[in-house]
């Protein structure tokens, strides 16, 4: 597991990056984007996560951090839907059940499966 966080500028290139959306899109070889889920962004947002992290990239002050991010590896033994299960348990317990906003995204390489949570 490693804690991570993102610059001013960073956020929505990286959420782009995570979601596999525009440049980032599929590309062979590329890991296999299994499930995202976003909650509780601002009524501003329109439900939209890359208008929230486009936002964060624009008025985070400075040297503050746009986003925090937190990667972990999961059980291969478990299906898809039980390790969604367990990232969302994990989201409640570490960031509540109201978190500016939580963006989960799951990986699946042949390996191991990768979850990618970015907040606020």
């Amino acid at each position: 597991m490693s804690i991570k966080s993102g610059k001013r500028g960073q956020a929505l290139p990286h959420s782009d990056y995570i979601a596999r959306i525009g440049r980032f899109g599929r590309k062979p070889g590329a890991d296999h984007l299994v499930a995202q889920e976003s909650g509780n962004l601002p009524f501003w947002a329109h439900g939209s996560p890359r208008t929230f992290w486009r936002t964060a990239d624009r008025y985070e002050r400075l040297n503050g951090a746009a986003y925090r991010e937190i990667e972990l590896a999961l059980p291969r033994e478990l299906s898809n839907e039980q390790n969604i299960e367990l990232v969302k348990n994990l989201v409640q317990s570490v960031i509540g059940e109201k978190p500016t906003n939580g963006l989960f995204i799951p990986h699946q390489r042949p390996w191991r499966v990768d979850r990618s949570l970015m907040f606020i």
